[in-house]
């Protein structure tokens, strides 16, 4: 006889599926053929990669393994497609022998013989011990015949018919013997019970075995959480739920018809810090704290803003009056230069007038000159006296007019101070005191529009390009004391007011395209001496 070596390999089982032959070893599942070609066909993080204690061929092209772990593993080709373990009742230390028929899985082991269905997904039907007849729990080997078991243990041989395993007891009762809730025992009930504290105890048992042996114990949280499998008769939470909550438990036997079960329904109130009116007070306390903090935040914020604001407006309201009073020199100097001019001609009379008149004027720059705004009556006033000293001084040589269209009394109108002086300055200086040709005329016209003052000096003078040409040094003079200081007071009264003061001057051109004088358009606000507050 000739013999051939397939695979030199210690190995524990055989079997033939098709055209596959299976070897079981004790580091994993092979496969091959007559020629020699075995392979190992699943990788090292499978659960056939270690000892492989038993095979069998079953229906559907199915190969059956038990490992060393006491797991029932279904292979189809080179897939796992089913593992049946303790989580599925298959209650064994090892799996000695397994069978297949028609109907059934059989399975061997050191803890009785269990008979599985053949068909997905695979439950456990009945488990067979010594209380049920077996003359043993350890199964070393069986065989099915014809529907007929026939099993093989250390005290001899057992045989039943296969339909006889469906003669089923009833499932026996679960109990609860006791709740523990901290160190408190709280009085069994199947109403809501109230726990006082956050741990949990139960201890539950099955007053009868059918088969020999604990059943599969289970229990979850709620309806919609999974089964959890238990190793014993006792149920322990460090931490239940807050709120209502209920807990399951079941009892599993292949031996029974239905699963033992009971429900308990409990509630945990919840502490006053999680409580809603706690949450919502707490969220509005929060919500208070965070806005004042917010507010007392911008409040110093806006103060702080509104000193510096203040201070800044302080130092330009001094720069301001600062560059207000440097004007005043220099209308004494021209009007002290017009008195030595009349005494020098021998015109005391004029001289003697001019002095009076000029003596009021200085009296009421004085006065006007340490405040910001005056009334447009006091401006306009004061521009008329300084007109008639100016229209003494020159000769009679220029006329002036002065037209207001106020619809409220000038009285209560508010300009700053001495903002007109310095232009109708230089219409008498650079306009119509050049004039050799006609006779020089200064209107000044004072309108109410809506909310806003607009007062327009005219002249007919020579115009701000020619003037220029006349006494340059003189005219410098001229220009720093009363133009540039001018500018420079409207900037910085833009900067008090927020730019509200206009200020535009432009040639008067006649049809011929020449200049026939200078027109200054000047418009404020007529609440300007409130802005700055």
């Amino acid at each position: 006889m000739s013999k051939k070596i397939l695979l030199h390999k210690r190995v524990t089982s055989v079997a033939k599926l098709g055209n596959t032959i299976y070897a079981g070893t004790l580091d994993g599942l092979m496969a091959g053929d007559t020629s020699e070609n075995f392979h190992q066909i699943f990788s090292s993080n499978s659960t056939l990669n270690g000892h492989i204690v038993t095979l069998s061929a079953g229906a559907d092209h199915i190969l059956w393994v038990a490992n060393n772990k006491a797991e029932l593993i279904a292979v189809t080709g080179d897939k796992i497609t089913a593992v049946i373990n303790d989580r599925n009742g298959l209650q064994c230390n090892r799996i000695s022998v397994i069978k297949t028929s028609s109907r059934f899985i059989w399975v061997g082991t050191d803890k009785g013989l269990y008979a599985i269905n053949n068909k997905a997904p695979y439950n456990i039907v009945r488990h067979l011990t010594y209380i049920t007849g077996l003359n043993n729990n350890q199964i070393n080997c069986l065989d099915v015949h014809n529907g007929r078991v026939w099993i093989g243990t250390p005290d001899g041989i057992n045989y039943f018919e296969e339909q006889d395993i469906f003669e089923q007891v009833s499932e026996p009762n679960l109990i609860i013997n006791s709740i523990r809730n901290g160190n408190i025992t709280l009085p069994i009930s199947w109403n809501p019970i109230t726990l006082p504290q956050k741990t949990l105890a139960i201890d539950f048992d099955i007053i009868d075995y059918s088969s020999g042996q604990k059943p599969l114990y289970q229990y979850r949280l709620n309806n919609d959480s999974v089964w959890i499998n238990l190793d014993n008769s006792k149920l322990y939470f460090p931490s239940v739920p807050y709120g209502s909550f209920t807990i399951s438990i079941k009892a599993l036997s292949p031996n029974w018809k239905n699963s033992a079960h009971c429900t308990l329904a409990f509630y945990h109130p919840y502490p006053f810090y999680l409580r809603w009116w706690f949450l919502i007070s707490a969220s509005l306390i929060l919500i208070g704290c965070i806005v004042g903090i917010v507010a007392l935040f911008i409040k110093r914020v806006r103060t702080k803003d509104k000193e510096k604001i203040a201070t800044q407006r302080n130092l330009l309201q001094l720069e301001q009056m600062a560059l207000q009073g440097k004007m005043n020199p220099h209308f004494i100097f021209n009007c002290i230069a017009g008195i030595k001019q009349y005494y020098s001609n021998g015109d005391l009379e004029k001289a003697n007038s001019f002095v009076d008149e000029f003596a009021s004027l200085i009296r009421q720059t004085f006065d006007m000159g340490t405040e910001l705004f005056v009334s447009l009556d006091k401006e306009l006033n004061y521009l008329t006296r300084y007109l008639s000293i100016e229209q003494t001084r020159f000769n009679d040589s220029f006329d002036f007019t002065i037209t207001k269209d106020l619809t409220i009394s000038e009285s209560f109108i508010y300009i700053p101070t001495m903002l007109l002086q310095p232009v109708v300055e230089n219409a008498v200086r650079h306009g119509v005191r050049h004039l050799t040709n006609r006779r020089g005329e200064i209107k000044i016209n004072v309108v109410q529009k809506n909310e806003r003052i607009e007062i327009t000096i005219t002249d007919n003078g020579v115009g701000r390009q020619k003037s220029s040409s006349f006494g340059r040094m003189y005219q410098n003079i001229i220009r720093l004391t009363s133009s540039t200081v001018n500018t420079k007071r409207i900037d910085i009264l833009n900067q008090l007011f927020e730019q509200q003061i206009i200020n535009i001057t432009e040639d008067i051109l006649n049809e011929q395209n020449e200049v026939i004088g200078t027109r200054v358009l000047i418009s404020y606000p007529m609440n300007i001496h409130q802005l700055q507050h």
